[in-house]
């Protein structure tokens, strides 16, 4: 299945670097998709122009540096939800702890799941945890 984890509010957190490493190596498809500018828009946040050389540098260290301890790809949206990005992209799941994004997301597509991170991690945590990668296609085949 291809796994879609926010990352502020999301994948900064220990525990769900965790789980997305649990997946990855159980074969889903892990990735990062967050709203934020990507190196050539970050020039758009507010707070930029107020910020030191050093730190617009370092804008997305954070990130990059989670995305390589997990051997994962990263994917920004410039100040977009992710809805279309994830249906555009095919994808199964999002993990968020934005809940406008399952929002929209479950007004577009009854195709992509939604977590929210912080309503009940150890369940959510279970249910991921017991997906096989072929799920998908079993629901497919199904319907």
């Amino acid at each position: 299945m291809k796994i879609a984890f926010d990352f502020d509010g999301t994948l900064e957190f220990l525990e769900l670097q965790e789980l997305a490493r649990e997946l990855k190596e159980r074969g889903h498809d892990v990735q990062i998709v967050t709203t934020r500018y990507d190196e050539e828009n970050k020039c758009k946040y507010p707070f930029y122009k107020n910020m030191k050389q050093k730190q617009r540098d370092e804008l997305h260290n954070d990130l990059y540096e989670v995305a390589k301890k997990l051997n994962i790809p990263y994917n920004f949206t410039n100040y977009v939800l992710k809805a279309q990005f994830l249906i555009d992209n095919n994808f199964d799941i999002l993990i968020d702890d934005n809940s406008e994004e399952g929002d929209l997301l479950n007004s577009l597509s009854n195709k992509i799941k939604f977590y929210d991170c912080y309503y009940s991690f150890d369940k959510m945590k279970n249910e991921l945890l017991t997906l096989n990668i072929t799920d998908k296609n079993n629901e497919e085949q199904t319907n």
